[in-house]
């Protein structure tokens, strides 16, 4: 596993020895991506709950907020 901690400015990016992805933003929610980047994963309020929303690339939300969140993921 490594990270890159960019937590001063957008949150903590991780990437797993399974070649998974995610960052771990400051406003406390998680995108993570799987190792093909076919597959999303978001969870809107982490601890308090253990539900997340799966998301194909092709069916992402067209928010700006998650688009955002996307672009910074993948730069990471």
């Amino acid at each position: 596993m490594s990270y890159v901690d960019y937590s001063t400015k957008y949150g903590l990016g991780y990437h797993l020895s399974c070649g998974s992805m995610g960052v771990y933003f400051n406003d406390s929610t998680v995108l993570g991506v799987d190792e093909k980047c076919v597959k999303y994963f978001y969870i809107n309020n982490p601890g308090h709950n253990d539900k997340y929303d799966e998301y194909l690339d092709s069916d992402l939300p067209k928010d700006h907020n998650f688009n955002k969140k996307k672009v910074l993921l993948h730069k990471f």
